[in-house]
């Protein structure tokens, strides 16, 4: 496996890793020939598959440096998501694999909207499954979008840097909102997490049951809080 970055990771019930990453190997002199790869491993990460392409942007080159996203549900289907760079738009996108990882769906973009920026906004997003569906969440000019694949984007909030779980009461996000980091879970309004804080985290255990935890650096330090007990 040929690793890049940025890289994310993603693991299913059924045992599939998935790892994706943003790939230079084909890139040109003066061109940035940014790719999404992908491998995958079957045996909790002992051996990997041959690298693979997700997507590879016929104009060129996906966003170059927002992270991609990588989630595996229950059945070995591998979602990936990823900010493209097409036509001067810097949008969401997802490509899918029901063969663990050996080929890939034509990329969908995500939502209706779209964003013309000729910069990198440093922004992933973030996807999970629930209920045997992908939910997503990412940015947007200066407003936070949730959403399926496949159906309109719901607006969140003003912010940035969006991260979700799923727990068996429903999704869970944090996302920034100036310095201060804002939390949202099932039926609820969103409330303040943190007066303080950057590059928020939130997991969940793998069945569900398990408490939602969250995770953030603050002055230069990773703090940890508990928002769903068992």
């Amino acid at each position: 496996m040929l690793l890049g970055v940025p890289m994310a990771m993603g693991a299913g019930a059924d045992g599939t890793i998935a790892c994706v990453w943003l790939d230079l190997r084909n890139a040109k002199s003066g061109k940035p020939g940014t790719e999404v790869w992908c491998a995958t491993s079957k045996d909790g990460g002992k051996t990997w598959s041959q690298d693979r392409v997700a997507y590879r942007n016929p104009g060129g080159t996906v966003c170059e440096c927002c992270h991609p996203s990588v989630v595996v549900d229950g059945k070995g289907i591998v979602t990936v998501m990823f900010r493209n760079a097409l036509a001067g738009v810097r949008d969401m996108y997802v490509a899918v694999s029901k063969d663990g990882g050996k080929t890939f769906s034509a990329a969908s973009k995500l939502g209706t909207g779209t964003w013309k920026l000729n910069a990198c906004p440093m922004d992933g997003g973030a996807l999970t499954v629930q209920g045997g569906n992908v939910a997503t969440i990412w940015r947007r000019d200066k407003t936070v979008y949730a959403g399926v694949p496949g159906k309109a984007e719901q607006a969140m909030a003003s912010g940035t840097q969006p991260v979700i779980a799923a727990a068996t009461d429903g999704l869970h996000s944090i996302w920034m909102e100036g310095s201060a980091l804002i939390y949202q879970g099932p039926n609820a309004a969103a409330s303040p997490l943190s007066k303080s804080g950057s590059y928020p985290s939130i997991a969940c255990a793998p069945d569900g049951k398990g408490p939602v935890v969250a995770a953030w650096e603050q002055d230069g330090k990773v703090m940890i809080r508990t928002i769903k007990p068992r």
